[in-house]
């Protein structure tokens, strides 16, 4: 956006300014006031797409900010040395904005590669592959913290979820369209990441080995 959208104003203004010229003719004093109607017929133009209807740009990004925010307020009711969070590695409520807005906390993303195994793309913890591009293609262990509270802060991780069962949802005050699920990190019964799945309970794999 910051370098192509530049250059091609750049020639839209030339562009801009020939039409003037082309409308003007022989009234060469014309072309100043045209050139100024064009602009504004543009501005006018810009306005009607990208800020006035529903769903248009400038809507977009206030949802996105109310999205982050209620997320934001809803995670940091918890101590940062009680809760872990997850994330996906993309996505609205991806990694990469919850390591931005909360790196006090420890944020991982969990998710499959693309050959479809289950496990750790990335963490924020010291020592941990940090948004290595390298785990897209082979994820590494799951290694989620034990005794503490798991919030998924993106529905799109339950993808890849076995054991959907154990979580709770909840819906963070401000945006009625999000929604975070909670779980406690069992010490005694760990998660564990196996095949294309990812288990909230290693126990639970003896019961469901295979989710469709």
């Amino acid at each position: 956006v910051l370098y192509l959208v530049p250059l091609l104003v750049l020639p839209a203004g030339l562009a801009l300014d020939r039409v003037a010229g082309v409308l003007a003719g022989a009234r060469p004093g014309w072309r100043p006031r045209l050139r100024a109607g064009l602009m504004a017929a543009c501005v006018a133009v810009n306005a009607a797409t990208f800020v006035l209807p529903d769903g248009s740009l400038l809507g977009q990004v206030g949802a996105r900010d109310r999205h982050v925010a209620a997320v934001l307020a809803a995670v940091r009711r918890y101590a940062t040395a009680d809760v872990v969070v997850i994330a996906d590695p993309e996505g609205p409520s991806s990694y990469r904005t919850a390591m931005y807005y909360l790196p006090e906390y420890t944020v991982v993303a969990v998710g499959r590669d693309r050959f479809g195994r289950a496990g750790e793309m990335f963490s924020n913890r010291p020592g941990a592959p940090e948004y290595d591009l390298a785990r897209f293609d082979h994820v590494g262990p799951l290694r989620l913290p034990a005794g503490r509270v798991a919030l998924i802060l993106d529905p799109v991780v339950l993808d890849s979820v076995a054991d959907p069962e154990r979580l709770e949802p909840m819906r963070p005050a401000g945006d009625p369209a999000a929604v975070i699920y909670s779980v406690w990190l069992d010490p005694a019964d760990p998660p564990r990441a196996r095949g294309s799945w990812i288990w909230l309970r290693a126990s639970d794999t003896l019961a469901h080995p295979v989710r469709a």
